[in-house]
């Protein structure tokens, strides 16, 4: 063997090495977050329950149409922000139509409520009864939930190893966890089930079982990765790598895509998740620092705007916002007429040291 060759094999295996430890960091990295990030959206599914159901209770004793509107526009914000935070949890394989119903009415009684109230008029006999059993269901819901945040926090169990197979050996999961919180989640839409179901008049967002409205032939992961690169035009992603991560097969089968940084910063990576039917991008997310706010809320929602419109999103309207940490988090509902569309809200998050869309939520 020559002599030149043992020091090329040596920096080939030392490069290897190297390689494979940043691939490995990098995972750990998004498995972190990833993880972060599911155990955030149950605790707030949680809090927004458990303050359902107190609002419910407190509804019980109001007696002015102010009190009525004030209480049943809280009811509204807490049921819409627990179908974000459910929506949220790598779930994809649990059939939770009982639990999404729940919260689907709720939001559409609540919303009714708070309309009629501010016209000045009481709740009627029957809706009092509606009251009744939303209490209850919420009572139900919370009571489970609570006992739930208890069981994962004490038997130390990882979300990531929740979900679909595919995603749960994207993350590695640990096995022996995976499937306890799934388990628990059936016997709450089993318990949901046997209570009363509320019926009432305007009740126009039952959660669809079967999702629709996703056209497209189906993609392949290169494809996958092609839309990814469409969705974000407009980025300097020189050098970047994109990589295919899972493939769920939940009720809307979907591509987890990364673009990767050349330095390989597990910080800057931007993620997404696009529908395996069509390729259409159900979130985007971009976590970066973000410095000092050099924008105003104002040029926040304005670049928002801007981004949607890019998007082909048309008669968008801003339902809410909110400011954390310099990124402004704004809410578009889509209307026709004088109706909003909550269940096909749109999030956007932007950055206010540039106004940078770091991230898009359309999952629902």
């Amino acid at each position: 063997m020559r002599r030149w060759l043992v020091p090329v094999l040596v920096v080939a295996l030392v490069l290897t090495g190297v390689w494979g430890f940043l691939q490995m960091r990098s995972r750990q990295a998004w498995e972190l977050q990833a993880e972060n990030d599911f155990q955030r959206a149950f605790h707030e599914l949680t809090y927004h329950v458990n303050g359902m159901e107190n609002l419910l209770a407190k509804a019980s004793v109001v007696n002015t149409p102010v009190q009525t509107n004030k209480v049943f526009n809280d009811i509204w914000r807490h049921s819409y922000s627990a179908q974000q935070n459910l929506f949220a949890l790598p779930l994809t394989d649990v059939d939770l139509t009982a639990t999404r119903n729940f919260l689907a009415k709720l939001m559409s009684f609540s919303y009714r409520i708070s309309e009629e109230s501010a016209e000045g008029k009481n709740l009627a006999e029957k809706d009092w009864n509606v009251v009744r059993d939303f209490k209850e269901q919420a009572a139900f819901l919370s009571g489970e939930l609570d006992q739930m945040q208890t069981f994962v926090f004490d038997s130390a169990i990882r979300w990531v190893d929740e979900g679909s197979p595919q995603t749960a050996a994207a993350f590695g999961a640990v096995e022996g966890n995976t499937g306890q919180i799934t388990k628990n989640f059936i016997m709450v839409e089993d318990g949901l089930r046997r209570l009363p179901d509320p019926s009432f008049d305007g009740n126009t967002l039952n959660v669809k079982v079967k999702p629709v409205g996703i056209s497209g032939n189906d993609i392949n992961a290169q494809q996958a990765v092609a839309k990814a690169q469409k969705f974000l035009e407009g980025r300097d992603l020189s050098n970047f790598q994109f990589n295919t991560e899972a493939l769920s097969q939940g009720e809307i089968p979907v591509y987890f895509v990364e673009a990767i940084p050349p330095e390989r910063d597990a910080r800057n990576v931007i993620r997404l998740q696009l529908t395996r039917k069509g390729g259409h991008v159900l979130w985007m997310l971009e976590e970066r620092g973000v410095g000092s706010s050099k924008i105003s809320l104002e040029e926040s929602i304005q670049a928002a705007q801007e981004f949607l419109r890019t998007k082909n999103y048309q008669n968008m309207k801003v339902a809410m916002y909110a400011d954390f940490q310099n990124i402004a988090e704004i809410t578009f509902v889509p209307v026709k007429g004088d109706v909003f569309y909550y269940p096909d809200a749109v999030k956007i998050q932007v950055a206010r040291d540039n106004g940078q869309i770091l991230a898009y939520d359309a999952s629902g």
